[in-house]
């Protein structure tokens, strides 16, 4: 995505892209900004070519999610700010991925 016109608070944490109510419309939007404006030199080695992500999206629904590979970051449930019931509610969610055919494993980020 071009960094063209974005304005970052926090230029190690913020992060920009598409933002929509359905996967279908994330990919829609991500289809029409993806790629490099060639304005900014970070973009200089950027892929010209990219993928065709409604169709992986359309694709995808004949498979649902079985299949998936899904990484859940331990650490962040290490965090003392985590609220108890918001780990139960998000470790639910977990484990509906799960019965629905995606490989759910924990992962971690080496300090």
């Amino acid at each position: 995505m071009a960094y063209d016109g974005q304005v970052s608070m926090e230029p190690m944490l913020d992060t920009i892209g598409p933002m929509a109510k359905t996967t279908l419309e994330v990919a829609q939007l991500l289809q029409a900004i993806a790629g490099s404006d060639w304005l900014d030199d970070r973009q200089l080695g950027a892929p010209t070519t990219l993928p065709d992500y409604v169709g992986a999206v359309l694709g995808g629904r004949k498979e649902g999610i079985k299949g998936i590979k899904i990484g859940v970051l331990k650490e962040s449930f290490e965090r003392p700010s985590m609220a108890s019931s918001y780990e139960n509610v998000v470790r639910k969610a977990i484990a509906k991925l799960g019965l629905r055919g995606a490989t759910v494993e924990d992962v971690s980020i080496p300090t």
